[in-house]
């Protein structure tokens, strides 16, 4: 007989989410690359070709998306090559890697091509012909982009990836008007990329700075002439205003990378609920099917009250996944084969497994082990807690939301235009009133119909661009953040340690200065990928060089090791010293120590107290200590006593090695 909550991990619905939450963390990306002859020619600022610096990404993305999870796949197809894939009717398309998951044949198989091309002409005939995919097409022929988009969407179809999975096309290129002499492909491609969008599959684009070509100077990538009817609706909105720059170097285009590498999840469609209203839901009427500005219904109103509209528009729930951790594989001993792992339910009295209609559930109630049986349809019926949606509270100020009020990472709501027409200009509104009155909202958030509802607060976002490469960092909308209910709040005591009563003199907050000025750490571009764990790094160093057969692993302690002090780090040490030196080191050694607890037990005996004699001793002669090579030697009390005497310090936590290697130190600078 099962327990109360244990029904759960038999319930065909846990196990149907568990899946669909599976196969949305997947992300699969397919690269379609551009290798026309205006590919091989040099980017912007840098010596190494567009081609080259594709390359350099993709492998690099290869790299990530091996370590992140083994359900990831990459796959590379190049349009514009003078050859193409056996078996395929496109022509000038040729599949590079086939969709799969990374290897290490196929990092290798991008590290190769990443110098291509760079000692020859590309304007020469027969360029590249001895190459894989035979170098690029002729000059004149028309440009087979919309064959390449549908060989990806071909080939996210065959795979049998899921519809639930991100599935992305990556496409790389220079070419700001590929059809400048043919139109009427135009549409073919439009066509094409909107087959794509309808089957779930997001185009983002990769333009890099437009080469000189045959007396024409470089120019900058302008996406209205023909991508921006490609892309997706943020992608679209991006390039129509201009904002954001063609990639001009290697950097750029790994700073675009790891943007775009956290995926967004669409977990859910949701109605965001301003105002309930009083209108009753007709029959056949699906929820948020009204929305902004619907009237009230048949329902009357209390007394005293006029009818209130239903105010209400439609987002999309997201969430942003990055790196997740490999999981273990469990193999058989004996055939080294992966095996498949079945949970069933025994009876604890006859052995006997056990199904699902053999299995009730029950709550004890009372102090007599009276059991309460529940039944499968009573237990589905007591988790349903109305409709999911976002219905708003009321308003607070922002300032009333503090930090520990996070019970976990926070979901990112996002107006669904495609559900619901007018929710774009709704959610807008709502955002610019709230940031205009420095507001949030406190809502109840119901996820799926199986979920408990949450506390939730609405946190305003407005949009940041970069001003550099004018690309969004973070998006407009609503964070939202999950609040704890009031049971959830524990008083917990906490006792604040006792301070230590020292003036700050001008003296010391002066020596304090000068050491806070004179230490500054390169966070450049840390808002995007951070601080990375050197251990991981060092690891991943390992099994690359392990798995590519190179000699020594791309691994530099002095270099890649983030939380080693920097070089000129021992340039500070003066104003270290000085700082330590201004702190009266007795006080707050004493203000630090603990008494020891006094002990009960009677059988313990009794500590001897030092004799008068024993705790004076005679003084050492540190110079020639020091010249006999002998510090070693030394106690570990005279050695702080020697160092405190010279106002060295922090003493606290240190080694008799470290303490004998600060002596040696001090005694040679005065030697010196």
């Amino acid at each position: 007989m099962a327990e109360w909550g244990e029904l759960a991990a038999f319930s065909d619905e846990e196990d149907a989410r568990e899946e669909e939450e599976e196969d949305m963390t997947q992300d699969h990306v397919m690269c379609l690359v551009d290798c026309q002859r205006a590919m091989f020619q040099p980017s912007g600022d840098e010596k190494r070709s567009c081609f080259g610096m594709t390359a350099a990404i993709i492998t690099t993305l290869l790299k990530k998306k091996i370590i992140e999870s083994d359900k990831n796949k990459v796959g590379v197809v190049l349009y514009g090559s003078r050859l193409k894939s056996e078996n395929s009717p496109q022509s000038h398309v040729y599949a590079l890697l086939p969709l799969e998951t990374p290897s290490a044949h196929a990092i290798k198989h991008m590290e190769e091509l990443t110098h291509l091309g760079e000692d020859s002409d590309p304007g020469s005939d027969g360029f590249l012909a001895g190459s894989e995919f035979g170098g690029p097409m002729d000059v004149g022929e028309p440009c087979p982009l919309r064959h390449g988009i549908w060989r990806c969407n071909q080939i996210f179809a065959a795979t049998g990836v899921s519809k639930r999975s991100s599935r992305r096309i990556w496409l790389f290129t220079n070419d700001d008007n590929p059809f400048a002499h043919n139109p009427e492909e135009v549409e073919a491609a439009v066509t094409s990329a909107r087959d794509a969008a309808e089957n779930g599959v997001v185009i983002d684009l990769f333009h890099m700075q437009a080469t000189p070509s045959h007396g024409v100077p470089a120019s900058d990538f302008d996406a209205s002439k023909f991508y921006h009817c490609l892309l997706s609706v943020d992608m679209e909105e991006e390039f129509l205003e201009d904002r954001v720059h063609a990639a001009r170097t290697l950097k750029d285009l790994q700073s675009r990378l790891r943007r775009k590498s956290h995926v967004k999840r669409c977990l859910a469609r949701l109605p965001l609920v301003l105002s309930a209203g009083s209108r009753v839901k007709k029959e056949g009427e699906q929820e948020g099917q009204k929305g902004v500005g619907d009237g009230a219904a048949s329902s009357s109103p209390p007394p005293g009250h006029s009818e209130l509209p239903r105010v209400a528009f439609q987002v999309q729930l997201v969430v942003t996944t990055g790196a997740t951790k490999i999981p273990s594989i469990m193999l058989d001993g004996a055939t080294n084969e992966q095996v498949k792992t079945q949970s069933r339910a025994l009876c604890e009295t006859t052995g006997e497994y056990l199904d699902d209609l053999d299995i009730r559930t029950y709550m004890e109630v009372g102090g007599r082990n009276d059991r309460a049986y529940i039944s499968r349809a009573e237990l589905k019926q007591l988790k349903v807690w109305g409709e999911p949606g976002i219905t708003v509270l009321g308003f607070l100020p922002l300032s009333w939301l503090q930090p520990w009020y996070n019970v976990r990472s926070p979901y990112f709501v996002y107006p669904d235009e495609s559900s619901m027409k007018g929710s774009v200009l709704a959610a807008s509104a709502l955002l610019k009133a709230m940031v205009a009155k420095c507001k949030l909202a406190v809502a109840r958030f119901v996820r799926n119909s199986a979920s408990a509802p949450q506390l939730v607060a609405l946190l305003p976002q407005e949009e940041d661009i970069d001003d550099e490469d004018g690309s969004q960092i973070d998006p407009p909308g609503f964070n939202v953040v999950v609040l704890p209910f009031a049971d959830d709040f524990r008083d917990v005591p906490a006792e604040a340690p006792p301070l230590v009563d020292v003036e700050a003199t001008a003296k010391r907050r002066a020596a304090a200065l000068r050491l806070v000025s004179s230490i500054s750490l390169d966070m450049e571009n840390s808002s995007e990928h951070g601080i990375h764990n050197p251990v991981l790094q060092k690891q991943y160093a390992m099994l690359q060089a392990l798995a590519l057969g190179e000699h020594t692993p791309d691994w530099d302690e002095r270099v890649d090791d983030n939380l080693c002090p920097p070089p000129e780090f021992g340039s500070i040490s003066g104003h270290i010293s000085a700082f330590f030196s201004e702190l009266p080191l007795d006080v707050a050694a004493k203000s630090t120590k603990r008494p020891a607890a006094s002990s009960t037990s009677s059988t313990s005996p009794a500590k001897r107290p030092k004799s008068a004699g024993g705790s004076q001793q005679a003084p050492v002669d540190w110079a020639k200590v020091f010249a006999e090579g002998s510090l070693h030697k030394q106690s570990v009390a005279a050695l702080k006593s020697f160092l405190k005497d010279k106002g060295i310090g922090p003493l606290s936590n240190k080694k008799k090695a470290d303490l004998v290697e600060m002596a040696n130190l001090a005694i040679a600078s005065e030697n010196v």
